[in-house]
């Protein structure tokens, strides 16, 4: 004869165990239509091929998708940057040829050019002029 005592008992988990009382050896048939893990819950027949299939194509689809994204997206980049290149040198020529156009145009090359061409500086243009 064994003796618990009545402290030990309460530290015990319940049996969260459902046995049926009318089927006390189970069939061949209800071994097979176990829980896979019995810790989640998760049923065999949960993960049938054809959702395994589905789910597999889906995520194929949703990578391809976003691969094609990401190379289109670094081909456009190098466009973007190829067409910020040619922008800078036609800047650039464009800088240059403002620059000899105001030397072309500018007061210094203007009173030179006057000069041999046989013109006389009149001095500051300040003067007034009278009518008679």
């Amino acid at each position: 004869m064994m003796v618990s005592s009545p402290l030990h008992r309460q530290n015990v988990k319940p049996n969260l165990r459902k046995v049926n009382s009318t089927d006390s050896i189970p069939s061949p048939s209800q071994k097979t239509s176990k829980k896979v893990g019995q810790g989640t819950g998760i049923k065999l027949s949960a993960f049938k091929p054809t959702k395994i299939i589905a789910f597999t194509l889906v995520a194929a689809f949703f990578g391809f998708i976003y691969l094609t994204h990401v190379f289109a997206t670094q081909e456009l980049l190098g466009q973007v940057q190829q067409l910020q290149r040619d922008y800078e040198q036609t800047q650039q020529v464009h800088d240059e040829l403002k620059l000899r156009y105001d030397r072309m145009t500018g007061p210094a090359n203007i009173y030179r050019k006057a000069r041999e061409l046989g013109f006389i500086n009149a001095g500051p243009a300040d003067q007034i002029l009278e009518g008679r």
